[in-house]
């Protein structure tokens, strides 16, 4: 298994991408950064895209992904993710204001997007090689985190969460793990924001890390543009050797 951060900011600003973490090339976790981070051809080979949940920064560049799939010849578009999260993208996005209708995605050529619905606890096949299994998270509107699990390696992806017990329960129940994805938007001191978000801050992340019984790699991610070094230093702090942390273009190869 290859994954590489397409996008792992928790804003927008120059030269930091939005949340895309794209495996073998054709597995994508969230649409932030899919058309900033690939090339037009990179763009066509994704075959699957699973979305933690509606909101903007993980899901801006889907319209204009998926609206290559218009007349061209890219392979099928799978898309997964929660009935709620289809609903908001279908009502917010492809509202035909705001981009055309996507929903079907017809243009005189056959379907080039299938949507597969996907509730926290359930488990599907993308692609025939990979496992899916949808984790539940905290967070301002449902929300997910996905275990993608193939021949060659095992990863927890997480979408946007506070404190949360089912994620850390499922990895620990997970054999052969490889690594956990996890956000962590605010540095100490910022409790109350973290709250307000819900988004994990240093410290409260540091606390659940406890919950965390297995000694896998914590590769953190979705820190807030300007935040970044004081996140990593309150993180450092704790003396978790098993966090690692994100940036643009980072590689991870099982």
């Amino acid at each position: 298994m290859h994954l590489r951060v397409l996008g792992c900011a928790g804003g927008s600003a120059p030269g930091v991408q939005l949340s895309s973490y794209l495996i073998d090339d054709v597995l994508a976790i969230d649409a932030g950064a899919l058309t900033t981070g690939l090339d037009y051809e990179g763009q066509c080979r994704v075959e699957a895209i699973a979305l933690t949940h509606g909101h903007l920064d993980h899901v801006w560049a889907l319209p204009m992904t998926l609206v290559h799939r218009l007349g061209s010849t890219p392979p099928l578009c799978h898309l997964f993710g929660s009935a709620y999260t289809f609903e908001t993208v279908q009502k917010h996005l492809f509202n035909e204001r705001i981009w055309i209708d996507l929903s079907t995605a017809r243009a005189d050529d056959p379907d080039r997007v299938a949507w597969h619905v996907m509730e926290p606890n359930d488990t599907r096949t993308a692609l025939d090689r990979y496992e899916l299994t949808a984790i539940g998270l905290n967070h301002t509107v449902p929300c997910q985190a996905y275990r993608v699990r193939s021949e060659t390696g095992c990863l927890i992806i997480c979408g946007d969460t506070i404190t949360t017990d089912d994620l850390w329960r499922v990895a620990n129940e997970t054999e052969g793990l490889d690594g956990i994805l996890i956000e962590c938007s605010w540095p100490a001191g910022m409790e109350e924001l973290a709250h307000a978000s819900q988004h994990y801050s240093a410290p409260l992340l540091v606390q659940d890390l406890e919950k965390l019984t297995v000694d896998v790699p914590v590769h953190v991610m979705h820190r807030k543009p300007g935040y970044e070094e004081q996140i990593e230093r309150d993180l450092r702090a704790s003396g978790d050797a098993r966090l690692h942390f994100l940036t643009d273009g980072d590689e991870i190869r099982l």
